[in-house]
Parts: structure tokens; C-alpha cells; sequence
């Protein structure tokens, strides 16, 4: 339980702005998810990792993640 709170706690901050406490709280989860071998709780706290980084980086990587792949060769 003190995962998924944690993770709660995660996404209020994310959502706030404040990034660094939302890393230390999914940290924390994803800490709790592995010592108790929750696969999901795993996946779900990097999942909000994920997000949170992408967020600390707004338009890094979205334009080249969404253009279609460069040609390199001649024709």
C-alpha cells in the first residue's frame, strides 16, 4: 500500500510542477515495488519515471520521435 501511495504522491507533484519530489517519490515506489516482487508496481514507477523525465525535457525528442525516418542513400 505505501507503493501505491507513494506513486500517488508522485503524480500530485508531477502534475504541480515539481519534478524533483515526483522522481524521489516514484523512486521510493519503484524501491517498494522491487523488494516485494511487484512486476506491475515495477512497470507502472518507471512508466511514471518515464513521463516525468520526458516532462523536465518539454519538445526534446518529440519532433524527431514523430517525423518519419531520414533517407541516406541516394537514388
Amino acid at each position: 500500500m505505501e507503493g501505491v501511495t507513494l506513486t500517488n504522491l508522485g503524480n500530485v507533484h508531477q502534475k504541480a510542477g515539481r519534478l524533483a519530489h515526483a522522481v524521489k517519490a516514484h523512486t521510493e515506489s519503484l524501491a517498494i515495488a522491487e523488494e516485494v516482487g511487484n512486476t506491475i508496481g515495477v512497470a507502472a514507477a518507471l512508466g511514471h519515471l518515464a513521463e516525468t523525465d520526458r516532462r523536465a525535457r518539454p519538445g526534446e525528442g518529440s519532433a524527431a520521435a514523430d517525423a518519419p525516418p531520414s533517407s541516406t542513400g541516394s537514388t
